[in-house]
């Protein structure tokens, strides 16, 4: 921890075990995680016994919060469920202080409906692989958010750009190491911005950067979550309108891209890498 604690976070260290430890570090990477996603990840049901896992996880929680470790969005922003299910967290004052995370926000950052809902399904992603992983179908190696999952180059005119996934993933399943490049959709992105963004990974992939480093490039995964998105659209025609776009690029260029809704992505990892 570092030197410049206040006396507050130092007394505070010695009343956080492991699992408080643990996930402090996972609301400071994300940024913001809901209730219910932080009691799947450290208070899993065993045999559909709810109510116990989730009253400890209530009551952990809680305490986080008076020790002002975590805080909690207002409910008009982030609340999407009834009940302390409902709850939206991100750190507090002192949990800024222990984590040292220098780019998030501090207490009185108040995002916006629709960022909150972006934010919580790439979470989403995270915890869904998490779950699989504990029924030992896979293991996990890597999920980084963004920014961590950014990647700078030097785009075909010569300027810096950069390149900025939701998350990059390394995952293990079916005795074959996968890469992905995760996209969140929310449906609200025009055609011609979703080919933009396809042009931009092109761009990326032609510097041969990934393939240096790893020997390969990633699989680019869109994901699609409408939960709360002004959206009319379906999850489903949202998919193919995706894939419509997809399909404009040349044959060679289209394998490097996929799109699939946010609910099959469990059965997408559980039936093997894409082909």
């Amino acid at each position: 921890m570092s030197s410049t604690l206040s006396k507050r976070a130092e007394r505070v260290i010695d009343q956080l075990d492991e699992i408080d430890r643990e996930l402090i570090k996972t609301v400071g990477r994300f940024r913001l995680v809901c209730a219910r996603q932080l009691r799947r990840l450290y208070f899993p049901s065993v045999d559909g016994a709810e109510s116990a896992p989730a009253r400890r996880a209530r009551h952990r929680m809680a305490r986080l919060v008076k020790l002002d470790v975590l805080a909690r969005l207002p409910r008009r922003v982030g609340g999407f469920q009834s009940g302390s299910a409902g709850y939206v967290y991100r750190l507090g004052p002192v949990g800024l202080q222990l984590t040292q995370y220098r780019g998030t926000r501090n207490r009185e950052w108040s995002p916006s409906h629709s960022w909150v809902r972006h934010n919580l399904a790439i979470t989403e992603c995270f915890v869904l692989l998490r779950e699989i992983e504990r029924d030992g179908l896979s293991k996990l190696r890597l999920f980084d958010p963004e920014p961590h999952s950014w990647r700078p180059f030097f785009g075909p005119s010569g300027g810096p750009e950069t390149l900025k996934p939701d998350a990059y993933v390394v995952l293990q399943a079916h005795g074959f190491e996968e890469h992905w490049f995760l996209e969140v959709d929310r449906g609200t992105e025009s055609k011609s911005v979703l080919r933009r963004k396809l042009d931009r990974y092109l761009a990326y992939f032609q510097t041969g950067q990934e393939q240096e480093r790893l020997g390969l490039f990633p699989q680019v995964r869109f994901i699609v979550s409408l939960a709360g998105s002004p959206s009319l659209q379906t999850e489903a025609d949202r998919v193919s309108e995706i894939e419509r776009v997809i399909s404009q690029l040349p044959e060679s260029a289209q394998r490097i891209f996929s799109a699939s809704t946010l609910s099959s992505l469990s059965d997408q990892v559980r039936a093997g890498p894409v082909s």
